[in-house]
């Protein structure tokens, strides 16, 4: 459960820089703090436009992966779908380095739902730009039933329960810091 869905950084002393700047030698642009149900908070971190991975399945196969259910820990269901095999989206996402790191996954819906309320009122996130989103649906990391995975279309905030051996998916990796 999200608890805290973001601060607001200020770069100074060698901690994270304003939400929406990249966070140099961390991976990414810096999208606030998530606190989870069970009290652990993060810096999350998200992978530059350029690493998206696009027309990738979330499984190769109609079937329920084992931990990969958990609504807030992105970090645990990615491993969960590593662990199981045929998940094509999350090994090309635990594939990535950026920076020297490479501990990337997909984000939860949690995850999700906080960057989009970090980052969205920034106005550099919406298709179009550099580092924008396109207007299509991006691979999170929730397996909703044996054929469906949480997806969400970042610019409307529209999420699906999206059939899971789809390509019409592009999926961007997350990464976060203990607090």
């Amino acid at each position: 459960m999200l608890l805290n869905s973001h601060r607001f950084g200020g770069g100074a002393s060698g901690g994270p820089p304003s939400v929406g700047d990249y966070w140099t030698g961390e991976g990414g642009f810096y999208a606030g703090t998530v606190v989870y149900g069970d009290t652990r908070e993060f810096h999350l971190i998200l992978a530059d436009a350029s690493t998206d991975i696009i027309g990738e399945q979330w499984k190769t196969t109609s079937t329920t992966t084992s931990g990969a259910g958990n609504a807030d820990d992105g970090k645990a269901n990615t491993e969960a779908m590593i662990a199981a095999g045929s998940h094509p989206v999350a090994i090309e996402v635990a594939s990535l380095t950026i920076d020297g790191h490479s501990d990337f996954y997909l984000p939860s819906w949690t995850e999700f739902f906080a960057l989009r309320s970090a980052l969205k009122p920034l106005g550099p996130w919406d298709d179009g730009n550099a580092q924008g989103f396109e207007s299509v649906y991006y691979w999170g990391s929730l397996d909703l039933t044996a054929s469906t995975a949480f997806a969400m279309e970042f610019n409307s905030g529209s999420y699906a329960y999206s059939t899971k051996t789809e390509t019409n998916k592009n999926a961007r990796a997350i990464r976060r810091v203990a607090v």
